[in-house]
């Protein structure tokens, strides 16, 4: 195995290879990064970063890290390996034989759904690791939530194409965007990061 060099990265990336003394928080949006990091600086510990920055995905970035998702987990805590299996079940009615009939699970319906496993693996991981209480980590999404947030072009762009592919869909829900288009949110985010 050839040794550790930190300035060589040989992967093909737009990002920086960056260290921390006293712990950090990296995830996909600044907000969700500075979650962690709050949830850190307020005497959590990793999980609890972890799972605070889960929540605050799911407002970010629903179509990502959705609260009606799976959630999975390699913990190492105290010299042992955890491993969390949280995907979800299939309804009660849908099984094996169902699709097996049809010869394929649809992409879209009701059927393609699971029960969500994100939230159930949240609160195991939380309550056999954690430092602080659930609630203290629900916190930033809730705030993220309630307060808004700068939204990245990237997520704008994937909200404006699943507002097309669903429109062409005969699904049983409907969907709420605001008045403001899609793509003015997507300018202001990009003005915001430039």
């Amino acid at each position: 195995m050839p040794a550790y060099n930190p300035r060589l990265y040989p992967y093909p990336s737009r990002r920086a290879v960056h260290y921390a003394k006293n712990g950090m928080a990296c995830s996909t949006h600044p907000a969700v990064s500075a979650a962690g990091l709050s949830i850190l600086q307020t005497g959590g510990n990793a999980i609890d970063a972890a799972v605070a920055m889960a929540a605050a995905l799911t407002v970010a970035e629903p179509g990502a890290n959705g609260i009606g998702g799976d959630c999975f987990a390699l913990v190492w805590h105290k010299g042992q390996l955890y491993g969390l299996n949280s995907s979800g079940y299939s309804p009660r009615n849908l099984d094996y034989e169902t699709f097996a009939r049809r010869g394929e699970v649809p992409l879209y319906g009701w059927d393609a759904v699971t029960v969500p496993g994100a939230p159930a693996g949240w609160a195991a991981l939380s309550e056999r690791f954690s430092r602080l209480p659930f609630a203290r980590l629900m916190e930033p999404a809730v705030r993220m939530a309630e307060d808004g947030h700068a939204l990245s072009a990237d997520v704008a762009a994937g909200i404006q194409g699943r507002r097309v592919m669903v429109a062409g869909r005969a699904l049983s829900f409907s969907l709420n965007f605001s008045r403001a288009s899609l793509s003015d949110h997507a300018a202001r985010a990009h003005r915001v990061s430039s």
